[in-house]
Parts: C-alpha cells; structure tokens; sequence
C-alpha cells in the first residue's frame, strides 16, 4: 500500500467522523500498522522507542 492510499484511509476516516473538531488528532490505530507495512516494503527496517523515549513522548502535563 502506497503513501497515497494511506492518506485516502486517514481522509476517510475524518468524514466518517464529523464530530472531530478541527486541531491535530491521533491517527487511528490500523493507519500506524499500514505505514509500518509500508516501511518494511522496500526492505527498510524502522527503529523501535527505547523505553527512555516511550517515557517522554508520555502524558503531558502545563507547569511541571
């Protein structure tokens, strides 16, 4: 599956949910599974997070 096709999934599914208001939203769960596909096609091998990077790519909270 190509970078297009994948785009025309996340578009789908933006009108199958109009509620969204506009802002940055998460991508839904099988759109990372189909990228991560993608990836491995042309023989590329994708770094996974090491756990430090997982920790601070966490929950976010104002003030701390």
């Amino acid at each position: 599956m190509d970078a297009r096709r994948c785009q025309a999934l996340l578009v789908e599914h933006l009108l199958r949910h109009e509620e969204l208001e506009p802002g940055v939203h998460a991508a839904p769960s099988d759109s990372t599974e189909i990228a991560s596909v993608k990836l491995q096609t042309p023989g590329v091998n994708p770094d996974e997070l090491s756990d430090t990077q997982r920790a601070y790519l966490g929950p976010w909270a104002q003030g701390i």
